[in-house]
């Protein structure tokens, strides 16, 4: 499924928050006088800037996917989630097999057509993912702010006694994001369009402290940057490598998707056959 090039798709877009952020940097420090916890965040010019992990991006965002793309499994249970499912049964296989030689090419696509929808497009323990996200790094004009919190008894509804906890958070920050799909069906892009379009009505959240209003953003200058490598296709600008388009602004990319039914889409395996946007 990754032997060659065939396209890409680079979505850019700015996140905003809409309440404070806090994800937390794990580390533990011995000064008794520093906060319990602390956004996490890189250097640059001996300044802290909070960042938002690919990793938690993308955590966000499959989970949602599981729940929107019917028939996805779970990754946390080993009897039901593809992953293991498809090595066991090829283990299986192989045993019964041992005289036969794996066509490796074959089993990429093989294995794509077994997977849930979630871990087409995500990748599994038995399949690669499709879609890329970079950790997001906050501009400038980001705002940091502390607060103290006390744990409730769950019995007395009274503050437990020696509970309380200080920490660091975002209070404002806008983040520039960047997913990159390789290899994609346009039904991978349209599900995380309807994934942004879920941020922006406050259905989905990030970090923690989600249950005390934390963790709300909002999606803004989305731009999409689509390839399509050996073709040039009508209204692509062709470099020698690949076709190359860019379209601005959520409701116009949302245009080339509106006839992808995803639920239909998913089944497809051959990617030659895909139609270019």
């Amino acid at each position: 499924m990754f032997k060659n090039l065939i396209n890409q798709a680079i979505l850019e877009f700015v996140m905003r928050t809409q309440s404070p952020l806090y994800i937390k940097y794990n580390t533990e420090t011995l000064d008794p006088t520093a906060f319990d916890g602390t956004f996490i965040y890189t250097i640059r010019n001996n300044q802290r800037i909070p960042i938002l992990p690919g990793t938690s991006a993308k955590g966000v965002f499959r989970s949602r996917a599981e729940k929107i793309l019917p028939g996805s499994c779970d990754i946390f249970n080993k009897l039901r989630n593809c992953g293991d499912r498809i090595l066991q049964e090829e283990r299986r296989n192989n045993n019964n097999n041992q005289d036969k030689k794996v066509n490796n090419n074959f089993l990429g696509k093989e294995r794509y057509e077994k997977s849930c929808p979630a871990c087409k497009l995500f990748g599994s323990k038995a399949l690669k993912s499709r879609i890329l996200f970079s950790d997001a790094i906050a501009r400038d004009n980001f705002v940091i702010s502390q607060r103290s919190s006390t744990p409730i008894d769950r019995i007395t509804g009274a503050a437990k006694q020696r509970g309380l906890n200080s920490f660091e958070y975002v209070e404002y920050a806008e983040f520039d994001c960047k997913i990159v799909f390789v290899n994609f069906f346009n039904w991978h892009v349209k599900t995380i369009l309807e994934i942004i379009e879920d941020i922006n009505e406050g259905l989905v959240t990030f970090g923690g402290y989600t249950s005390k209003g934390f963790g709300r953003m909002v999606v803004n200058d989305v731009k999409l940057t689509v390839r399509y490598y050996g073709k040039n296709p009508p209204g692509y600008q062709f470099n020698g490598i690949y076709g190359e388009k860019t379209i601005s602004g959520l409701e116009n990319i949302r245009t080339l998707f509106k006839n992808v039914n995803i639920a239909e889409e998913v089944r497809k395996v051959n990617l030659a056959d895909e139609p270019v946007l």
